[in-house]
């Protein structure tokens, strides 16, 4: 039988971060959580920038990387995005 997970915890980290993230994937940037293994919730985090694969040497929580994948599409959407001001 199948081990049933924990409900996701889905952080806020800033009022438009669903904006944030929206615009970079559209132009290319990800970030994307990579577990451990998967019955452990140790996570690194990648981040894909115009086509180069970076992947973080620390290791997070579930939902202490949950919050940095929050922090990183907002950190990069503030630096490549020039148009559009932060709430």
């Amino acid at each position: 039988m199948a081990k049933k997970r924990k409900p996701l915890f889905i952080g806020i980290y800033r009022k438009d971060q669903w904006k944030c993230c929206s615009w970079c994937i559209d132009n290319n940037i990800k970030v994307s959580l990579v577990p451990r293994r998967y019955n452990q919730d140790d996570y690194q985090v990648e981040v894909s920038l115009f086509g180069k694969i970076t992947k973080s040497n620390v290791r997070y929580s579930l939902e202490d990387a949950q919050m940095k994948y929050w922090e990183l599409y907002c950190y990069l959407h503030d630096k490549y995005n020039q148009d559009s001001p932060h709430d």
